[in-house]
């Protein structure tokens, strides 16, 4: 019993099980959303374009209810809410799909725009007209990322600090002080 909770934990504890347990739950609560935008916004509008009709009203009768047998009708209304649901979160989704792709092209781009201008100025040559507008844009948002010019590059000298003293030295130079005021009370008398 202990092998099979190891293994479960094990299992649950994976970082593909919690991304798709995330990716569950957040695609439950945006088809929510995306519902609600269709049967509140969207579904109403429709319907006021095509006469105030509601889907769910829009059948086929193919056979007429009698006091023993009920209606037969074809309820293609509910059909065609299900291929406008589809289409906006078919368009949803590549909308979001579209977005993040150029997001982490950009920051490919970045990256490779980033090495190439570093790799010019490091070689002292100039930059074309498409990395010039890049390094301006990209400093300016990103200074402490953007690539260093060579002036850029050279570093301001540091000045060391000045060594602390030893005792003896510290003692020796307050004998120096010392004698130095003695021999100057000397010459003033």
């Amino acid at each position: 019993m202990r092998k099979f909770f190891r293994e479960f934990k094990k299992f649950i504890t994976k970082g593909n099980v919690v991304d798709l347990a995330v990716a569950v739950i957040i695609g439950a609560a945006f088809n929510k959303i995306v519902s609600s935008l269709v049967a509140d916004i969207i579904t109403p509008l429709i319907s006021l374009a095509t006469g105030n009709v509601s889907f769910a009203e829009l059948k086929i009768v193919l056979r007429e209810a009698t006091e023993t047998v009920p209606a037969l009708t074809l309820n293609y209304g509910q059909f065609i809410q299900y291929i406008i649901d589809f289409l906006v979160i078919g368009l949803t989704v590549f909308l979001m799909v579209r977005f993040y792709a150029k997001f982490v092209d950009s920051i490919d781009f970045n990256k490779n725009m980033t090495e190439i201008v570093q790799k010019k100025f490091n070689e002292n040559k100039p930059l074309n007209e498409i990395e010039k507008k890049w390094y301006k844009k990209f400093k300016k948002h990103h200074p402490d990322k953007a690539p260093k010019t060579l002036e850029e590059q050279v570093e301001v000298p540091v000045e060391e600090p000045k060594p602390v003293p030893t005792e003896t030295e510290r003692l020796l130079g307050e004998i120096l002080v010392q004698l130095k005021t003695l021999n100057e009370d000397k010459e003033v008398k």
